[in-house]
């Protein structure tokens, strides 16, 4: 399967389906130590990897100014989203209304950008992205991101029912490859004693970030980091 392209768009969850339940205790850590009152919901985040929308409905009612990114696949492709057949950039742009609230663009754009913004999440990304793209969506995020900005990075791990699909014949870099009609999804294990987890650590450090509050658990890698170069 070496030669199949990887679509890890594919691994994202429609915005029916629950929120990563770590979204909500980060944003609760973050007023505490980020702002306070009314000015957190000042606050200019972006969601890097934003999949279907999984989580937008959870920043709306957080923040003011939202940042949307994913690949130009995602977010121009049609797919049923909220119940309509649309893409992200319609369905952003109508749930706007002329607001200039919320923005969405191309993980490619966003790369290229100084935004300077306050806080970005990255949610269920890294464990379905290949090592190869990793530290490049890290320093996309360290280059958006103003000084002492927070970096919040959540991924799922240990699923018992993905890493007993994981076999020797589908591997690929660090992780596993699934074959879905023409394409490939990818998934790698973020263990606590995991070289994936080891190799973010250090892209993250490279960056210049620093972690500031680590809520991991068992089934939930979960790092607050803050830039502080």
């Amino acid at each position: 399967m070496a030669n199949i392209p990887i679509r890890w768009e594919n691994s994202a969850q429609g915005k029916r389906a629950r929120p990563n339940p770590y979204v909500v205790k980060v944003i609760a850590h973050l007023r505490s130590v980020a702002a306070a009152g009314a000015r957190f919901s000042r606050l200019h985040v972006a969601d890097q990897g934003c999949g279907k929308l999984r989580h937008f409905p959870i920043f709306r009612r957080s923040f003011h100014r939202i940042v949307l990114v994913d690949t130009r696949l995602q977010i121009t492709r049609k797919q049923l989203i909220g119940g309509e057949k649309t893409t992200i950039l319609r369905y952003v742009a109508k749930a706007d209304s002329g607001g200039n609230r919320y923005c969405v663009v191309s993980s490619g754009e966003f790369g290229r950008s100084q935004l300077g913004l306050d806080v970005i999440f990255c949610i269920c990304v890294f464990d379905v992205v290949p090592r190869s793209f990793r530290a490049s969506i890290v320093k996309a995020a360290a280059s958006n991101l103003r000084t002492g900005g927070y970096y919040c990075v959540i991924i799922p791990r240990n699923d018992q029912s993905i890493t007993s699909r994981c076999h020797q014949e589908i591997t690929h870099e660090d992780g596993y490859l699934f074959k879905r009609n023409s394409a490939a999804t990818f998934y790698a294990n973020f263990s606590a004693d995991s070289s994936q987890f080891a190799h973010l650590s250090d892209s993250l450090r490279k960056a210049g970030f620093i972690t500031v509050s680590d809520i991991s658990v068992y089934r939930h890698a979960c790092m607050i980091c803050k830039k502080v170069s």
